[in-house]
């Protein structure tokens, strides 16, 4: 009989041992499945989407119901431009599996943003229509104005109509939800800003977080508290981009049919901001590994007191000066391309007219002369490079207009595959320039200088004021724009030629006036 019962122990004890092994093994796994997930994470942020997802299929085997596994295979596959359908199954299995966590309504537009990139646009209004109101019933003011925007901009008809006037019409502000975090989803912390409607997908940061950006592309996080890590940047090997290259421009369409606007609007003027006198650097060192060869030497440059435009000059006001002119040129050179199928401005009755809607975006498909032909009408001028770049980097020699650190939520881009989405002057996503408050100066529209363009002006180039060689084939161009698909494109120090005749559908302009 002891034998029996001491055989009986044995076994309780091997039961007991072998079920404590299992807890301890589960423990262990799940801090296995964090730390791998913090691994794919870094690399998502680096750009190595594949690795990431080698990592994230990894944790997947140790714990299947652990839910931001989804979450950032969701944003490999989105960042990617891989596979929008595999990025939506993730997206999807992370609402299921932690229907509470905080990033859910990220999740949600992110799988409107996919289905827009695969051309489902039903599908993509759903969703993003979701994410609207829930981001309304968080009160998070910033991203329900963003999916609010980009629902703008992708419907049309009775559809667009009732979003434009909920824009116009700002519903009440709500008590926000309380957010039910579950322990056994731990939830990433934001990284910084929101994100304009064409950014990348939100980016998880040092806590399991997703990094945010907008439009065609996912939605921005709430702004974070710690120090953004910097994305890695393109070499000067990896630019092959000559710098009088010559943007080429789309095929001419016929004019468009514009709607007579039937819906008042509220014009935004473009209030201009004092630069005070004084010296800053301009151009990049010849260590910065990042640099292409036209921005070098770094060099002091004193300019005098000046104002520049906050916003880029907007259709309703370049509408106003061609009603003046009553013409689209001065029979020498095209001041502006309407019959370009991205011009919102059209002919009408003899006169013009800014297509319904469209009277803040900036004027695109304007020639290097229908922007100075401009300027000379209102009694200003295009900026100087200088000009330009002191307004947009400041006296602290800021790497992009927002800091030191790239940020693809901080402006509106195609980086990463994704979709970059035109917006108004008055609502871009792209954060302001901390000292002097001045609106997408890395992106949106490019924006045309007073300069003609050397490539290696700055090696000759007068130290008070300069304005650019006395003669060329080309004009300045500054800034990135809402396609441009590489981060050195929005660098403050970054330039480029274009033949002054291009009315390109990505460049505008902004102005300055001169203290005499």
């Amino acid at each position: 009989m002891k034998k029996k019962y001491f055989k009986l122990s044995v076994f309780i004890i091997v039961i007991l041992l072998f079920t404590f092994k299992c807890f301890v093994t589960f423990g262990e796994t799940s801090k296995e499945v964090k730390n791998i997930a913090n691994q794919a994470k870094t690399l998502i942020k680096e750009g190595k989407y594949l690795k990431a997802i080698e990592k994230l299929e990894k944790a997947r085997k140790f714990d299947a119901n652990y839910g931001p596994i989804y979450f950032y295979l969701g944003l490999a596959y989105h960042l990617d431009a891989r596979d929008f359908n595999k990025a939506i199954v993730h997206y999807k299995r992370y609402i299921n599996l932690s229907p509470e966590d905080e990033y859910v309504n990220v999740a949600k537009y992110n799988i409107g943003d996919c289905y827009l990139c695969l051309d489902l646009k039903e599908d993509a209004i759903k969703w993003l229509n979701k994410a609207k109101e829930e981001f309304y019933n968080n009160n998070d003011a910033k991203y329900y104005k963003m999916a609010l925007n980009k629902l703008i901009d992708i419907t049309s008809g009775a559809k667009r109509q009732a979003y434009v006037k909920e824009r116009d019409n700002p519903r009440p502000t709500v008590t926000p939800k309380v957010s039910v975090i579950l322990k056994t989803t731990p939830t990433p912390k934001p990284t910084d800003t929101p994100v304009s409607e064409i950014t990348i997908p939100p980016l998880p940061t040092n806590t399991p977080v997703p990094l945010s950006q907008p439009t065609d592309t996912p939605v921005p996080l709430p702004q974070p508290t710690d120090t953004p890590v910097p994305l890695p940047q393109p070499t000067n090997t990896s630019v092959p981009l000559p710098a009088d290259t010559v943007v080429p421009l789309p095929e001419p369409t016929s004019t468009p049919v514009i709607p007579v606007m039937t819906t008042p609007v509220t014009i935004i003027s473009n209030e201009m901001i004092l630069i005070p006198a004084g010296h800053f650097w301009m151009g990049s060192d010849k260590t910065d590994k990042d640099a292409l060869p036209q921005e070098k030497p770094k060099h002091k440059v004193y300019l005098r007191d000046y104002k520049i435009d906050r916003y880029e000059v907007s259709n309703a006001q370049y509408c106003e000066f061609l009603k003046a002119k009553k013409a689209e040129g001065d029979g020498r050179y095209k001041w502006i391309d309407i019959d370009n199928k991205e011009c919102r401005i059209a002919r009408h009755n003899g006169s013009y007219i800014v297509e319904d809607g469209y009277e803040n975006y900036p004027v695109v498909c304007v020639s290097w002369y229908g922007a100075n032909e401009f300027g000379t009408w209102t009694g200003k001028s295009l900026p100087t490079e200088a000009e330009w770049e002191k307004a947009s980097r400041g006296t602290s020699g800021r790497i992009y207009p927002w800091g030191n650190v790239w940020d693809p939520l901080k402006c509106v881009n195609s980086i990463g595959g994704e979709k970059g989405i035109l917006m108004e002057i008055g609502k871009s996503i792209e954060s302001p320039t901390p000292d002097y408050k001045i609106m997408n100066m890395a992106s949106n529209i490019s924006e045309w200088c007073s300069d003609y363009y050397s490539e290696d002006y700055y090696t000759v180039s007068p130290n008070n004021n300069p304005f650019g060689p006395d003669s060329g084939s080309l004009k300045s161009v500054r800034g990135g724009n809402y396609k441009s698909d590489k981060i050195f494109y929005f660098r403050t120090t970054y330039r480029r030629g274009i033949n002054p005749t291009e009315t390109h559908p990505l460049i505008g302009f902004r102005l300055v006036t001169i203290f005499q």
